[in-house]
């Protein structure tokens, strides 16, 4: 809580470039953004980013979810190896996928070269919306491990008498999927 006041305190308040606050109770920081040209973008941009990571990192996560839950060879494993994304501080994590994505020296770039998929590297993060799909990925990429196991509890909680009774009226995945993993992890 208190980050969230003393940053809604600082955006009322003359901030030296020292970090001081110099006066409070201006709104010349509101004035000054909006004012900006690219504001109405940075908006747009700011909604589009957070429903397309969200939209898509549920769906896979649901995906993975019912995956994880069935008892299979190696679950813990693959388990554990989906949350080193989720455990990985977000400064490491931007620092692999800049140093992969990078123009002369990345990783995907010597890939894609070595396997001839491409004949030179690939600037991905040249142009605004490459560089913006990037960032979604990157955003999937580290909220699909922590959304998974959020619903893998979920899906665990679910009482599988409900499952053994759909399966005795006859119901197959989807049915069980769509009347009932769904609307009770919901």
């Amino acid at each position: 809580l208190f980050p969230v006041l003393e940053s809604v305190y600082m955006s009322f308040s003359k901030v030296s470039k020292a970090g001081f606050i110099k006066s409070f109770g201006t709104l010349e920081n509101y004035q000054y953004v909006f004012k900006q040209p690219v504001f109405p973008r940075v908006i747009l941009n700011t909604v589009v980013w957070t429903v397309v990571i969200v939209l898509i990192s549920l769906v896979i996560s649901i995906m993975l979810a019912v995956v994880l839950n069935e008892r299979f060879a190696l679950r813990r494993f693959t388990r554990t190896m989906l949350l080193f994304p989720w455990a990985t501080s977000g400064f490491i994590t931007a620092c692999v996928w800049k140093y992969a994505l990078d123009y002369q020296y990345g990783s995907l770039n010597a890939l894609l070269v070595r396997t001839g998929i491409v004949q030179k590297n690939i600037n991905f993060l040249g142009n605004a919306d490459s560089a913006f799909a990037w960032l979604i990925f990157v955003g999937v990429f580290v909220t699909v491990p922590f959304m998974t196991f959020t619903l893998l509890s979920g899906l665990q909680s679910i009482s599988i008498d409900y499952y053994e009774a759909a399966t005795i009226d006859g119901a197959n995945f989807w049915d069980k999927l769509f009347k009932i993993t769904l609307p009770l992890l919901r």
